[in-house]
């Protein structure tokens, strides 16, 4: 940072980014806390170390930004030197930022080679954005931990800088487009889970077009004000924010597998109206006798699980499922 801007521009959006970091890594703690609390004990295994990792990685980063933003607002406040250094927490934070957009990024390739039957020229392309964007980021964080000032990073560094924001800006759009399209598809071809597609698929688009605006403001401060820590601050909120993408696919997952869980026909037999004919013969006499055994309430849907895990299931199959094929 060459030319350090007052308080307004370095200390304000430093502090003012960590707080809404912070609020946002609660909503992945309180997302970690409904997964493990509801879903998690009748979860796959899979999907708890999953869960677990986005919740440590998160909680690195918390750490991580906290501490910058300390050592910059409290031992140097006033410090106008200081601001021209990288923090040595700063770098650390970045690692924890690349883990999280890494793990969201390979999960959604996943599911998006599932529903797309394989299609290895998509999976390709999306792996090739995800590298382009690792890469750039592992080289941003060789170079702060070498020079430690962020006016030579931008010297040297600012064309990386730029191919990382844009090279994750697209991944998002790539990444968010191809769910959108695979799951309309799906949509045509069952109607028993239009209401859970039509949800992920709003999910979807939203939660890429945030990212990727957030990805692209963030490029074009860092190039238009690297002056200042304007672009820090926005920075700081993009790992959490796909840490809590991922919690909320897999706790959207669950609440639709849940809510459609209780619902049927009750087919129980009212006990008011158990008597209302008397028996007219022996047989008939034992038949209402036993009655109670035969009282039970089948729940038509029961075992029928409405969840996204499903439709990955039968991508490959255009028939409509039978109550027995969905069964868990």
């Amino acid at each position: 940072m060459s030319s350090p801007h007052g308080v307004q521009l370095t200390l304000g959006p430093l502090i003012a980014g960590t707080f809404s970091a912070v609020g946002l890594s609660t909503i992945v703690g309180f997302q970690t806390f409904l997964y493990f609390k509801i879903y998690g004990p009748k979860d796959e295994m899979r999907y708890k170390l999953l869960v677990s990792w986005v919740w440590l990685v998160d909680a690195a980063h918390t750490v991580f930004i906290c501490l910058t933003t300390w050592n910059y607002a409290i031992p140097h406040f006033g410090d106008n030197e200081y601001l021209a250094v990288i923090n040595e927490w700063y770098p650390a934070h970045l690692l924890t930022t690349l883990l999280a957009t890494l793990t969201a990024n390979l999960c959604y390739t996943w599911r998006i080679h599932k529903m797309s039957k394989a299609n290895w020229y998509l999976t390709v392309l999306i792996l090739m954005l995800c590298a382009s964007r690792t890469t750039c980021a592992l080289i941003l964080f060789y170079a702060e931990v070498k020079y430690w000032r962020w006016a030579t990073v931008y010297e040297h560094f600012r064309v990386v800088r730029a191919l990382s924001f844009v090279s994750s800006a697209v991944t998002d759009i790539v990444i968010s487009t191809a769910r959108y399209y695979y799951l309309r598809e799906l949509k045509q071809g069952y109607v028993q889970t239009r209401e859970v597609i039509d949800t992920v698929m709003v999910f979807s688009i939203n939660d890429g077009l945030l990212t990727s605006v957030i990805a692209i403001t963030i490029l074009g401060c860092s190039l238009g004000m690297h002056t200042n820590f304007v672009w820090i601050g926005l920075f700081f909120n993009l790992s959490p924010l796909f840490a809590n993408s991922i919690l909320a696919t897999l706790n959207l997952r669950n609440w639709y597998r849940h809510m459609r869980r209780p619902m049927g026909i009750s087919l129980t037999r009212n006990t008011a109206q158990k008597n209302r004919f008397p028996p007219m013969s022996p047989r008939a006499a034992v038949t209402t006798d036993h009655s109670e055994v035969a009282d039970i309430d089948i729940q038509v849907n029961k075992e029928i699980e409405y969840h996204v895990e499903m439709v990955d299931k039968y991508a490959t199959d255009r028939r409509t499922p039978e109550p027995e094929d969905l069964k868990v």
